[in-house]
């Protein structure tokens, strides 16, 4: 196993990518902090996503923690210090997205709301987790951005698009900051995934226009999986990655 004993950390890792990312890790080796929001059922899944991960043989620890504020997060990742005595691997998958299509409507809330937790949370991790990398010379760090960050098009919700256009440039400056200290940074940019944010705030009908829509545009005329992106993680994840840094996954 190509992760074996290694410990990675993922963020919003209850459900979607992130539920994917982690039991993916999990089933090369690696234990996992499993994060979650407590909103919804959320901590139930998290807990599921645990027990799965141990059921594999490896080590769970599945922690609450909002990733916009930088004193849970901190805790969070001082949590997984205490239990694993190190991080090797932190994946900022935590995101959500807003129906902000137009600028003479947007809502200084919404677009609060959504840079907080696209942008500030993995900057909040990022800066929590790198002190505890710079000390061993190592470290994986993967954003999960979105095609949506490079795409131009019309409507487009806002928020979302400047968040993830963020998370990019942040991604690619960090990686000339962190190169130094052997910590690779990379970003995965995805393109429309089977998860819960795709089917949010849309009728069946509404969904199912939606995805024939995307397929259309998809290169390889269809919609990706949680699983499509979890296997790219993983990859960047692998010491098979170690050259690579400041790239990015369609």
């Amino acid at each position: 196993m190509r992760l074996n004993d290694k410990v990675a950390i993922v963020t919003g890792a209850s459900r979607g990518i992130g539920k994917a990312i982690a039991l993916a890790f999990a089933s090369e080796g690696a234990d996992v902090v499993v994060n979650y929001v407590n909103v919804g059922s959320n901590r139930k899944e998290a807990e599921d996503v645990g027990e799965r991960i141990r059921s594999q043989g490896r080590h769970a620890l599945v922690v609450e923690a909002n990733v916009t504020s930088r004193e849970s997060v901190e805790k969070m990742v001082n949590a997984a210090v205490s239990k694993f005595g190190r991080v090797d691997l932190m994946v900022n998958n935590a995101g959500i997205t807003s129906r902000d299509y137009s600028i003479v409507d947007l809502k200084e809330a919404e677009s609060t709301r959504v840079m907080g937790v696209n942008l500030n949370g993995p900057l909040n991790c990022i800066r929590a987790v790198t002190p505890h990398m710079m000390k061993r010379k190592y470290g994986k760090i993967i954003n999960i951005t979105s095609l949506a960050g490079f795409v131009l098009a019309g409507n487009m919700n806002l928020s979302y698009l400047a968040s993830k256009s963020a998370l990019i440039a942040l991604t690619r400056q960090l990686a000339i900051v962190l190169g130094p200290h052997n910590i690779n940074i990379n970003g995965i940019a995805p393109g429309t995934i089977l998860t819960d944010i795709v089917f949010a705030g849309r009728t069946r009908e509404e969904t199912e226009t939606f995805l024939e829509l995307m397929k259309t545009k998809a290169a390889l005329g269809r919609n990706g999986t949680p699983e499509d992106v979890a296997n790219a993680a993983l990859f960047l994840a692998f010491d098979e990655a170690n050259f690579i840094t400041d790239k990015f996954f369609l």
